[in-house]
């Protein structure tokens, strides 16, 4: 199933770069093994938000993916 990634107001842009780096295994905790022993247990929020986007992307099958609690993180 492919997933898309919700417009809240004038981010397509950054839509656009997070369904890029989505697909970079160097970034996903859930086929990057090293990564993953580095970030899963961090708490950091952006860090938590990245995870939370990642798994609705790739686990959850998520058909439209709202990127608002990775958006307000990143600011």
């Amino acid at each position: 199933m492919s997933s898309g990634i919700a417009n809240i107001g004038n981010t397509c842009y950054m839509n656009s770069i997070l369904q890029c780096i989505s697909h970079l295994d160097i970034l996903n905790p859930y086929t990057n093994d090293i990564f993953s022993e580095n970030i899963l247990s961090n708490n950091d929020p952006f860090l938590q938000s990245w995870i939370s986007f990642q798994k609705d992307m790739w686990i959850n099958n998520k058909k439209i993916i709202d990127p608002t609690n990775f958006y307000k993180n990143f600011i």
